[in-house]
């Protein structure tokens, strides 16, 4: 069995995440990132997400005041990284 590893994504790669996403360009580093732990696993492994709700709070400023998202689109995305947070590997 394969170890678990444990990841916190910077908040630069949720950003560019969201912003591949909304401009209809879901490739490069920062959506492979995103897919695998929210699949739970990579080639190298097990995946453990890890946030801190300072990050997600930070991230929901971002969203809103930076890149105009909705309020409560803001709080649905923060709301479901922190399950997939809460999840992990095991649950999937």
């Amino acid at each position: 069995m394969q170890p678990l590893l444990r990841v916190c994504l910077d908040l630069n790669v949720w950003v560019a995440y969201f912003l591949a996403t909304r401009r209809g360009r879901p490739s490069g580093s920062s959506p492979w990132l995103v897919d695998a732990v929210r699949a739970g696993h990579s080639p190298a492994g097990p995946l453990q997400l890890v946030v801190s709700l300072g990050m997600l709070e930070r991230l929901g400023l971002v969203l809103v005041r930076v890149l105009g998202v909705d309020a409560s689109a803001a709080e649905a995305a923060l709301r479901a990284i922190a399950g997939i947070a809460s999840l992990g590997p095991a649950g999937r």
